[in-house]
């Protein structure tokens, strides 16, 4: 629940007392294009608009290029086409105009714990990132722009009724990550 961090179902493996692996907070997984709305959420934060044109030409990263369909190469398009459509080479373009640490810090502030790689092949989601990270950009989208730091269990009490543990509310696990209005770009995008 992206306004109050409550965990609703998790799926973490198939048998617990065959691995107790939780792949939805332990595994470690390429998190592709998914990681897109990351940087086009820096590029509108730092003025862009959706509007905006950029150039669709080959990228070459190393050694890697991206692939961009053949129809769209050579061409003008929006920043919300490029996005829209998922466009590699508009991404690493973008990305190379606003920096990386510009993009590295802006995964980390919408949600993401995981170490990621210093390198332009992050942008298109080279560096490896759990569920759980991706739940809390997310949901940070979904939530307006505000961050809420999932929780599991709300509270422990003995068979007493004596509170061993209560999570914090919602309020004092809240952050403002960035602006409602730009969350609503995002989803609406």
């Amino acid at each position: 629940d992206p306004t109050s961090g409550d965990i609703l179902a998790m799926v973490g493996g198939r048998n617990y007392q065959n691995s107790e692996f939780n792949r939805t907070t332990q595994a470690m997984r390429s998190p592709g294009s998914s990681f897109k709305p990351i940087i086009f959420s820096l590029a509108l934060e730092r003025n862009m608009k959706w509007s905006d044109l950029i150039y669709v030409s080959p990228v070459t990263i190393d050694t890697y290029r991206p692939h961009t369909p053949d129809e769209d190469m050579l061409t003008e398009t929006t920043l919300l086409r490029a996005f829209y459509r998922s466009m590699n080479t508009p991404t690493i373009e973008l990305g190379q105009k606003l920096g990386l640490m510009g993009v590295l810090d802006q995964a980390k502030k919408l949600g993401i714990r995981s170490p990621l790689k210093k390198e332009f092949g992050t942008m298109l989601g080279s560096s490896e990132v759990t569920m759980m990270d991706l739940a809390r950009v997310y949901s940070t989208f979904a939530n307006a722009g505000t961050q809420v730091q999932p929780i599991s269990i709300l509270k422990i009490t003995t068979r007493d009724g004596t509170i061993l543990y209560q999570a914090k509310p919602v309020e004092q696990r809240s952050v403002a990550a960035i602006a409602p209005q730009l969350a609503f770009l995002i989803t609406q995008g």
